[in-house]
């Protein structure tokens, strides 16, 4: 389920933001604006009161840092939850992300301008955590 969630996420991102550099798995490199999916440090919540376990993931989402203006800007139009080409819009878009969960919503932004590694190659970004509710067995 882990890796087939990460996939499903990649996928419809890549759909709705062609243009995105989409990663599943942590790379060793990355190419920017990106992507990339990872369990949150919280992954699993077991919610006995709801009889069902949940799932966070962080999705990193990054910029070029070359001119912190031009990466702001980017980086407000893929973060901002209005905008139907960003990465909140293609998961609202599909929150079943292609069948593969029940559903999932985004539960908040953090990090904001933060900035991250690649391969010693700084970039300006941001993390976004969703919630995703497994397909019932």
């Amino acid at each position: 389920m882990i890796e087939e969630t990460r996939k499903a996420f990649a996928a419809v991102i890549k759909n709705k933001i062609p243009d995105i550099n989409e990663y599943d798995t942590v790379p060793g490199t990355t190419q920017v604006p990106a992507v990339i999916v990872a369990p949150s440090e919280n992954f699993a919540i077991n919610d006995l009161s709801m009889g069902a376990a949940r799932f966070s993931y962080d999705l990193f989402v990054l910029v070029p840092h070359t001119d912190a203006d031009d990466g702001q800007h980017e980086l407000d139009g893929l973060l901002d939850p209005d905008n139907p080409n960003g990465i909140i819009g293609a998961i609202k878009a599909d929150p079943e992300l292609n069948g593969v969960v029940e559903d999932s919503n985004w539960t908040k932004i953090s990090k904001y301008g933060g900035k991250f590694d690649a391969s010693n190659v700084e970039h300006l970004g941001a993390v976004v955590t969703v919630e995703v509710h497994p397909l019932c067995q």
